[in-house]
């Protein structure tokens, strides 16, 4: 009897901490912002910049970022013309695909707490995600590892696909960690 009363005192507290927990899950308070930007020109000059990678060029177009405040992930892709547009010298570095680190489907993981589905978005490819693709889908991609992206530069794992699609090349960076 004594375990039993001792047992609902300490597990009503834990019940409602976990349901607090949830609930602050389902409603992703992360502070998570997506925005979209038909060309470099139109991205505003405040704090929106700060989340396109320093080395995407201005001719790019079709912007899609989606960002998180509070976990520092990021997604972000491109459309641009040329390859060599993309000015990746002192920032990031070829990486071969069995050491690139791509982003879980659905799920952020942080300290083994799956925060929100952050990772999931229409935009983003299957094929770019840890649950999904294959190694003939990421043979298509060139992968790179990147250190300087961001203004103000973070310490997190960041990584960048390429891929020619149609004579244009399709940029792929995503930051989590």
């Amino acid at each position: 009897m004594f375990v039993k009363v001792v047992l609902t005192i300490f597990s009503i507290p834990v019940i409602l901490f976990i349901l607090f927990i949830s609930f602050m899950i389902y409603l992703d308070l992360g502070e998570t912002k997506e925005v979209y930007y038909p060309t470099y020109d139109t991205i505003g000059r405040g704090g929106e910049r700060t989340w396109i990678p320093s080395f995407i060029p201005h001719s790019a177009g079709e912007i899609r970022v989606r960002s998180n405040v509070s976990t520092n992930a990021q997604l972000f892709t491109a459309s641009i013309e040329r390859f060599d547009d993309l000015s990746l010298e002192g920032q990031c570095k070829k990486l071969a695909e069995k050491d690139v680190e791509l982003p879980p489907l659905g799920f952020l993981v942080w300290v083994g707490w799956p925060l929100s589905k952050f990772f999931h978005v229409k935009w983003w490819p299957e094929s770019l995600t840890r649950d999904y693709s294959t190694k003939e889908e990421m043979a298509q991609y060139e992968f790179y590892k990147c250190e300087r992206q961001v203004r103000p530069i973070f310490k997190r794992k960041s990584f960048l696909a390429v891929i020619e699609i149609d004579g244009r090349f399709q940029v792929y960076f995503w930051s989590f960690g």
